[in-house]
Order: structure tokens, then sequence, then C-alpha cells
């Protein structure tokens, strides 16, 4: 039918293009549980003991809460997936993480070579923008970077400091991830999907994405 045509063709562009530019790398609402966030925030005001498995789900949910808003501000200011000054940059399907030298800004050839090149390798999706992983330590955003980042959790500053105080060690992580393996089938009205993402990346994040298109 017509209709289905239609679908069929929307999915397309939409999977080519998540293919191409790569998904935005939200936690899922499952990463919160049903309570988590409530409870990291009673954990971190009070701070009061918990049975340990539990601690753990609420400091993951406070982390994953404070990444999934430096996203939607990066997002919004449509650099969540090109180069900020002072981002921390990551390697694709790794955890290594690099930044760029600040004192080669004197030299602006330089400068623009090294600019022209990582803007080509985040094109490729050889490396990605990262985010923060809230905790103890130092992330190694600097500048624009990370006034953004201060900026976007500014009002949750009880739980940055609630996840220094519990010795959760700062991390990184992409903010976008790509699929890979993708196929799709439109069948009797239903779209029947198939594909792979990385670890740590949610599959309802992506069916979000595929269905807010249509």
């Amino acid at each position: 039918s017509a209709s289905a045509d239609d679908l069929n063709e929307q999915l397309t562009l939409k999977i080519k293009a998540l293919c191409e530019q790569g998904v935005p790398n939200y936690f899922g609402e499952q990463r919160f549980g049903k309570s988590n966030l409530p409870k990291a925030r009673a954990l971190f005001s009070a701070n009061k003991r918990m049975p340990r498995e539990q601690r753990s789900l609420c400091l993951s949910a406070a982390r994953s809460y404070l990444f999934n808003r430096v996203l939607d501000a990066r997002i919004s200011a449509s650099n969540w997936s090109t180069y900020v000054d002072g981002d921390v940059l990551m390697l694709d399907g790794s955890r290594s993480r690099f930044v760029l030298d600040a004192e080669s800004d004197s030299d602006a050839d330089f400068s623009e070579k090294v600019a022209a090149k990582i803007e080509q390798r985040l094109a490729q999706g050889d490396i990605h923008i990262s985010g923060p992983m809230c905790g103890r330590g130092c992330s190694g955003v600097t500048a624009a970077a990370e006034q953004l980042e201060d900026a976007a959790i500014a009002d949750e500053i009880a739980l940055v400091e609630g996840l220094d105080r519990q010795g959760v060690d700062v991390a990184r992580r992409p903010l976008r991830c790509f699929p890979k393996q993708f196929e799709w089938q439109l069948e009797d009205e239903k779209c029947h999907l198939s594909f792979i993402l990385p670890t740590g990346s949610y599959a309802t994040v992506l069916i979000r994405e595929l269905v807010e298109c249509l």
C-alpha cells in the first residue's frame, strides 16, 4: 500500500541517518528503576547507609541522570557530535580518551590542521565527543566544553557533590553510538528490527529515535 511504502521510505531514511550520524547515547529508563534517583537524593542529603547493591543502583542512577542532562544540552546546542574547545574525545569501541594540546593553539596553521583532522575522524565515527560520568577526580574537560557541562548540571550540584563524597571515580562516556549490522523489514504492519549496539548502549533509546520520526 502507499502508506506502507511511505513508512518504509521514512524508516529507510531515518535508519540511514542513525547509521551515518550516530544515535544519542542516552541511558535508558531501565537504568533508573522505579525510584533510584529519588533514593540517591535521599542518600546524599542524609548521608545514610544502605545495602551495597541498592547503593550501587542509586549511584548509577544519579550519574546516568547527570550524563543525560549534559547530552540534552549538547543536542540543544547542536554540538553533540562536533568538537568544542576543551572536549574530551574517546576512541570508538574503547575507553581510551584524549584531549587536544592547548599549547598547540599558538600555531594557527597547526591548530587548523588538527581541527580539520578531528572533524574528519568525528564524521567517520572513529572518535566521539564524551560526556561526564560524575564522581571523584578530574574528568579532563576544560574551556568551553567544561562551561557547557557545568551549566547543564548547575542546578543539580547536590548530586554532583554527593557522588564525589561517595567516592565514585569520575569517568567519561561517548555522547553517541553507532548501530552495526542494522536490518529491518516491514511485514503485516509490523516492523522487525535487528541491530548490534556497543556495550552499555540502550536499544530502547534507538527505537525511541525511530518512533519519533514516524
